[in-house]
């Protein structure tokens, strides 16, 4: 059940971000993606969600071509995503932002199963559940975030920058919720760009830069050197 592309041209009006990139996300892996501003990591992960169609290319997910799909049907799919900063819904509750995460689940005893294990998972959303979700802090609404991408049960989780803006106490207990979430099985794509805290939990790793794979192979495989070259075009 690996999410693979291959090829991937796209763009926004004529302006080309992504030149013929690949990878492959495998289940129970993180694969992540580094690169410096404007190398096409965002653009990347909005391929993959649905979000953007690519100019070419293909995009599959267990041999079914997700090209050939509206980008709302990617998350019945089993493709979820966590934007950057989250995403919640402001002036919806805890309790409303995770129903709206189970949209996908046609089996309402399937979506209540799954909400009691996320506030059994996330204690603190158990007890904010009447809490709108713009009044929680950072971290808070990045666990909802989380919480709301793991009540349709996904096969692939598409993670934007989740480090983005938070504390760096936070900052390492989301992280250590990817970790465990690996273990769980789903196709994880991290796009980053906090390196040192992301690729110690990385499996393979994609790096780009000016929207061409510079680098890409297993997380060991990744020296100070590549990853110079990659952002800043030179050679140590």
């Amino acid at each position: 059940m690996a999410l693979i592309a291959r090829d991937i041209i796209a763009g926004y009006g004529q302006v080309r971000v992504l030149n013929k990139v690949s990878l492959e996300v495998r289940p129970g892996t993180i694969h992540c993606v580094f690169g410096p501003n404007g190398s096409g990591k965002s653009t990347l992960l909005k391929v993959c969600a649905g979000i953007l169609r690519p100019w070419s290319g293909s995009l599959e997910l267990d041999s079914q071509n997700l090209l050939a799909l509206e980008g709302h049907q990617f998350i019945r799919s089993g493709i979820v995503t966590v934007p950057q900063s989250g995403g919640v819904f402001p002036e919806l509750s805890v309790a409303e932002n995770l129903a709206a995460g189970g949209l996908a689940l046609k089996d309402r005893t399937a979506l209540r199963e799954s909400l009691e294990a996320m506030y059994a998972r996330f204690p603190i959303l158990a007890e904010k559940r009447g809490v709108r979700g713009g009044s929680l802090s950072g971290g808070q609404r990045m666990l909802l975030a989380f919480a709301r991408a793991l009540v349709s049960r996904p096969r692939v989780l598409l993670l934007d920058e989740p480090s983005a803006g938070l504390a760096p106490l936070v900052v390492k207990e989301v992280f250590g919720l990817v970790k465990d979430l690996r273990a769980q099985g789903p196709a994880i794509l991290l796009i980053e760009q906090a390196v040192r805290d992301a690729l110690p939990l990385a499996d393979q790793v994609t790096v780009l830069a000016q929207g061409e794979v510079q680098f890409q192979g297993a997380a060991e495989g990744l020296s100070e050197a590549k990853l110079a070259e990659a952002y800043l075009g030179v050679k140590l």
